[in-house]
């Protein structure tokens, strides 16, 4: 196997504007050939850092390398990147394969090598037919063709995407988000991808940064991220959680002991325990929550009572209390309205496997 090459690299990459910090002391290696997704909420810094790594904005502090080149101060033309942005900035007076084209005319190439690369790229994005036409007579997804198109058409090392399918309607987001991946994946380009939406991207990323209040609070595969939250920012950003205060009670082995209410005593694997510390925060999904109606032996358990549920299609999402007070919600499969389901009132047992429950410190 060949070793990874760092694309774009941040050390220590700061930005202050006036005395507001938008990205503080970040650093990051994307791999080439690597799809990297910053997700946050919204002000939360991950535009400055893409606006950093164009050259749209320089850092207050810090370098950007791309290809292992110091571009710190590097204006945008003279980068190996391209943008797509959240308006596609398509000119409005130029057809499809004029838009196409106008990086290529830029950077001075013949008649014969536009109207060849051209031709690739509107059979690529499947915009045959639409070469003539204008923007406004395009649909949004077509649109966004064409952004990516023009974007990726001069060959850059990275193309940087700032929430490029936000404005298109659901389904058409969810078409657009497989043909992208699948284009990242025939091109071998590395993608840096902005966006606030979590299914976005644990749907696409190879990697994923959470970006919070200017810092990256982790950096992981999507598994990592959904599976193993190393903060409560994270656990509860990214997908549903259940989040409660516990305190450490003893370890056995390699697991730690966690109460966090009386009769209500987890099991956690200590190699996913982040700090060292007595006061921990105890996470798990709603989905990992097991609901059995008889009394097992076993880790985990503790019974509770459906005080609400709530009929959401495929599943149903229960919201629980245990005789201590103790109240989490549990997601379950709705696969018929038998009498399997379980319904407000009804008294349970719930059980949690080991490597579903993830305890880290104090925030």
């Amino acid at each position: 196997m060949l070793p990874e090459t760092t694309m774009v690299e941040l050390q220590g990459v700061s930005k202050r504007f006036g005395e507001f910090v938008a990205v503080e002391n970040v650093s990051l290696k994307i791999q080439e050939g690597e799809f990297l997704t910053l997700l946050g909420p919204s002000g939360c810094g991950k535009t400055t850092l893409l606006r950093m790594i164009s050259g749209f904005d320089f850092p207050t502090e810090g370098r950007v390398l791309l290809d292992g080149v110091d571009v710190t101060e590097v204006p945008p033309y003279r980068r190996c990147v391209n943008q797509v942005f959240q308006s596609y900035a398509l000119f409005p007076h130029l057809t499809v394969a004029e838009n196409i084209a106008f990086g290529l005319r830029a950077k001075g190439a013949s008649r014969e090598q536009i109207a060849r690369k051209v031709g690739e790229w509107i059979e690529l994005v499947a915009l045959q037919g639409k070469e003539q036409h204008k923007p406004s007579a395009l649909s949004g997804g077509q649109r966004q063709r064409v952004a990516l198109a023009r974007a990726i058409v001069c060959e850059p090392k990275v193309l940087l995407l700032d929430e490029p399918l936000s404005a298109l309607d659901a389904k058409l987001r969810h078409s657009m988000q497989r043909e992208l991946k699948e284009l990242q994946r025939r091109l071998g380009i590395t993608f840096v991808f902005v966006t606030h939406d979590q299914e976005e991207a644990l749907t696409m990323s190879d990697r994923i940064a959470i970006v919070n209040k200017g810092r990256i609070e982790q950096l992981g595969t999507a598994d990592e991220i959904y599976h193993a939250p190393k903060t409560r920012f994270v656990a509860e950003f990214v997908g549903q959680v259940n989040v409660m205060p516990g305190e450490i009670i003893g370890r056995e082995g390699g697991d730690v002991l966690v109460r966090v209410r009386e009769g209500v005593v987890f099991r956690v694997d200590g190699a996913l325990l982040v700090g060292d510390c007595a006061t921990v925060q105890v996470s798990f999904r709603p989905e990992k929550v097991h609901l059995m109606r008889t009394a097992v032996h076993g880790e985990n358990v503790f019974a509770a009572e459906v005080v609400d549920e709530v009929f959401r299609g495929q599943t149903d999402q229960l919201f629980m209390r245990t005789a201590s007070g103790l109240e989490f919600t549990v997601v379950v499969a709705n696969e018929s309205r038998s009498q399997e389901c379980f319904h407000k009132g009804e008294r349970v047992f719930c059980s949690l496997h080991r490597e579903d429950v993830v305890a880290v410190k104090e925030w």
